[in-house]
């Protein structure tokens, strides 16, 4: 077995599985159903060491992230399970749910707290980030700048690779990018561009610079889920 979905099953379920040993297993997935946090960490610490790809989403989201914004959360020790017991991870996808942002960011723009979290806390090794169902206009230039500036700084350094994944049919970045690209002599001051045409000259800007790559895809609102957990 390379790989082990867990969806939709009742939350005892997990809690038998915690106990088996899997080998071959390489991929897990949770896309939906929450187990309990010591389940997971049970099986992590028996079948972790072969784990190359791990995705979570939504219900466990709050189990795993509530010590990030909250020092005094009790699952802080599911954190260092993934840390310590999957030395061979090469990708680890959180899905975090809406409610969950609005509990613990109230106002802040999540985009701008994520981007400190990758800049200071990132391994050596990380090299691509995905902001999911998101969009350009969204983004915080003065954010996004900010964590570029700080990625370029960055030792040793390491190209990095931004995706936006949106559920619409506009490919904004291969529409507005040749005008942003072309435009020299263009008069605008950087605070009359929209949001959008900031964040591609900004973008623009650290592609010549090789410190990263950028790219736009979009998807069909009933791919999501199979797009997600691919």
């Amino acid at each position: 077995m390379q790989g082990l979905f867990y969806a939709k099953l009742h939350i005892n379920d997990f809690e038998k599985l915690q106990h088996i040993n899997f080998p071959k297993l390489q991929t897990l997935k949770i896309p939906y159903q929450c187990p309990k946090p010591e389940y997971l960490m049970k099986f992590l610490e028996i079948n972790g060491k072969n784990l190359r790809r791990v995705y979570i989403c939504e219900g466990i989201c709050e189990g795993i992230f509530n010590t990030v914004f909250n020092p005094k959360g009790l699952n802080k020790n599911l954190i260092l399970s993934i840390a310590n017991f999957c030395p061979n991870l090469e990708r680890l996808s959180v899905r975090i749910n809406s409610e969950f942002i609005s509990v613990w960011c109230g106002k802040k723009d999540m985009t701008g707290i994520l981007f400190d979290i990758v800049a200071t806390y990132s391994s050596k090794y990380f090299c691509e980030l995905v902001l999911y169902n998101s969009n350009l206009y969204l983004i915080n230039s003065k954010d996004l700048e900010l964590f570029l500036i700080s990625w370029k700084n960055r030792k040793p350094k390491k190209l990095l690779t931004l995706v936006i994944i949106r559920n619409t049919t506009i490919d904004e970045y291969e529409e507005y990018k040749g005008n942003i690209i072309n435009d020299e002599n263009n008069e605008d001051s950087h605070d009359e561009l929209s949001n959008r045409d900031q964040n591609l000259k900004i973008i623009e800007e650290y592609k010549k610079l090789d410190i990263i790559k950028f790219r736009i895809e979009n998807i069909k609102e009933e791919e999501e889920s199979e797009y997600y957990f691919y």
